[in-house]
C-alpha cells in the first residue's frame, strides 16, 4: 500500500541522497564538539561515532528496502563515502582521516589532545569578552588563567613526551594547516594578550580601544550578540 508521497511499505529503492541528508548534520555536530580548527580533532572518538552514526541509519532505511535495494545502497553508499565524508570534514576546517586508519590508538595522548581542545574552545569565548568589552583587571585575569593552563599542560606534555617521543605525540595534533601534527605548546604561548594597552597608567595605554567598546546594556531582541568561533 503506497503513502501519500508514492513510498510503499517495502520498496525496491531509495535514493542514496536520502541517507546523506539523514546523517549529515550528525556529523558535523560530532566533528564541532571534538575539535577545534585550530587546535586538533579527536579522531579515535569522531571516527567511532561517525560509523555509529552510519550504521544506525543505513540499519533503519535498510528495513524499507528489499534486497535489491539494499545491495543498491550499499554499492552507492561504498562509491560515494569517501567523497561526502572527506567534504564535510573539510567544511568543518579539518581533514578526513577516518579510513584507512593510520595511527595506534593511545588513550593517554587522545585525553591530552581533548584537554588541549576544551582549553582552545574556553580560551577563545575568554579572549573574545576581554576583546569586546576590554578591561585591564579582565585581561590580567585572563592572562593569569592562561599561565595556569600552560603550566598545567606542559607539565602533562613533558610526561608523554618521555614515555612516548615528541613525535608520536605531535602525531595526535594533527590541523588543516599542520596535517602532519604539530607541538602544542606554541598555542600557550601565543594565547596572552598585552593588557597594557588596557591600563590607563601604560605607556601603551590605548584609550580608542577601550571608548570604541559597546557598553554593557540591554540588548533589543533584534540585536545580535559577539559571534564567536570555535
Amino acid at each position: 500500500m503506497a503513502d501519500s508521497q508514492g513510498y510503499t511499505t517495502h520498496t525496491h529503492d531509495i535514493p542514496i541522497e536520502v541517507l546523506l541528508a539523514f546523517i549529515q548534520d550528525d556529523i558535523k555536530n560530532v566533528i564541532r564538539t571534538h575539535g577545534h580548527k585550530n587546535c586538533g580533532l579527536v579522531y579515535e572518538d569522531v571516527c567511532k561515532k561517525i560509523q555509529n552514526i552510519i550504521t544506525t541509519n543505513k540499519t533503519h532505511i535498510s528495513e524499507f528496502l528489499d534486497d535489491h535495494g539494499r545491495g543498491k545502497l550499499n554499492s552507492e553508499w561504498s562509491s560515494k563515502k569517501n567523497v561526502f565524508l572527506k567534504k564535510l570534514f573539510e567544511e568543518e576546517g579539518f581533514i578526513y582521516m577516518c579510513s584507512p586508519k593510520k595511527n595506534t590508538n593511545i588513550p593517554r595522548l587522545n585525553q591530552l589532545l581533548s584537554r588541549h581542545i576544551n582549553f582552545c574552545k574556553e580560551k577563545d569565548v575568554l579572549r573574545a569578552d576581554v576583546v569586546a568589552k576590554p578591561e585591564y583587571s579582565k585581561c590580567v585575569k585572563y592572562n593569569s588563567w592562561i599561565n595556569t593552563q600552560r603550566t598545567s599542560f606542559t607539565r602533562e606534555y613533558l610526561n608523554d613526551v618521555r614515555e612516548f617521543t615528541s613525535q608520536t605525540v605531535h602525531k595526535y595534533f594533527s590541523t588543516k594547516e599542520h596535517p602532519r601534527g604539530h607541538d602544542p605548546l606554541g598555542t600557550y604561548r601565543k594565547s596572552k594578550l598585552d593588557c597594557e594597552i588596557y591600563n590607563p597608567k601604560s605607556k601603551r595605554y590605548q584609550k580608542n580601544l577601550v571608548e570604541k567598546a559597546p557598553t554593557n546594556t540591554l540588548q533589543s531582541p533584534g540585536t545580535s550578540s559577539i559571534k564567536r568561533e570555535f
